[in-house]
């Protein structure tokens, strides 16, 4: 992510999306609202706090045809939200300056199937509450894939980093997103 951000051409605003997400028309004009209205650096671009996930039979379809995106609806059959709500990854739109002060994501720490959405936002916190595209209402959808998080044998480490992070007061969470932002600044 730090690659696209890097050698891209310099915009205000960036969208960090996984792969597996799909989203409807509206969607980026829809964040762009949502961060005028809340006046943020940084949103998590989807409402209720989660993704909505969609079984495999429907993702097939919806490889398909695309076009039937703009219908989608949960239904809790073939499309419901996670038992879970308040995720944290998947897509993220940020303000230029906010990704290089934080020292953007952290390739030489998590990789593969791991906890990196939830490190950066661990990090964006320190300088504003997360905020969420809930007005406008904005879906974001995950097409079904097999499970990989087994297939990460570091991912352990990860997590204890990730937790350790958090453990952190304030003042050494910045002194460390500051080694991160320089090394990070130097590209």
């Amino acid at each position: 992510m730090n690659c696209g951000f890097l050698w891209s051409n310099k915009a205000k605003w960036y969208l960090f999306h996984d792969v597996d997400l799909i989203m409807k028309k509206k969607f980026i004009e829809n964040c762009f609202k949502s961060i005028q209205i809340q006046n943020s650096i940084y949103i998590q671009p989807y409402s209720n706090r989660c993704v909505i996930y969609i079984n495999e039979t429907k993702s097939k379809e919806i490889y398909e045809n695309i076009n039937q995106i703009e219908n989608l609806k949960v239904n809790n059959i073939d499309v419901k939200f996670p038992n879970e709500k308040n995720s944290l990854g998947g897509s993220l739109m940020i303000q230029h300056d906010i990704y290089k002060k934080i020292g953007g994501h952290d390739p030489f720490l998590f990789w593969g199937w791991a906890p990196e959405d939830q490190f950066i936002i661990k990090k964006l916190k320190l300088y504003q509450d997360i905020h969420y595209c809930d007005e406008p209402y904005n879906d974001l959808f995950h097409l079904y894939h097999e499970n990989v998080s087994n297939n990460n044998d570091k991912l352990y480490l990860m997590l204890l980093i990730n937790s350790a992070f958090e453990k952190l007061s304030i003042k050494y969470k910045k002194k460390l997103i500051d080694i991160f932002s320089k090394s990070f600044n130097i590209y």
